[in-house]
């Protein structure tokens, strides 16, 4: 089982986990719109603003291949993987979710997935 958790920095520290990725120096951040600023990355225009974002297929490739990898070297069949961004609702929450359909569909792994903070507040910065 892979269990992903998607969180938010500014909301406390990282879930423990096996391997913990955090977002906010890799992807511009969607809260900076407007617009994006109250949706989630469950939101089909937030999820497209963040996977249209300089390098993010690439990220995504990249960090399904670590996971793939730290799956398959583990004693153990449990894998946490926290990934992080500012406030949990925007950047993790579309990685975690794109996450677990590659680790599901492509790789055949059972996968659930977690959004710790995507129901709090959003912060104001």
């Amino acid at each position: 089982m892979i269990t992903l958790i998607s969180f938010g920095a500014l909301h406390g520290p990282a879930p423990e986990a096996t391997l913990t990725y955090d977002l906010r120096g890799l992807l511009r951040d969607p809260h900076t719109s407007d617009e994006l600023r109250e949706l989630t990355g469950l939101d089909s225009a937030v999820r497209d603003k963040v996977m249209n974002t300089g390098n993010a297929r690439q990220i995504l490739i990249i960090l399904a291949d670590l996971i793939e990898e730290t799956y398959c070297a583990g004693e153990s069949r449990d894998i946490t993987i926290a990934i992080g961004c500012a406030g949990g609702r925007h950047r993790s929450v579309v990685f975690a979710q794109k996450l677990y359909h590659v680790l599901g569909n492509d790789y055949g792994h059972i996968v659930r997935v977690r959004h710790r903070d995507i129901d709090k507040p959003v912060i104001r910065r």
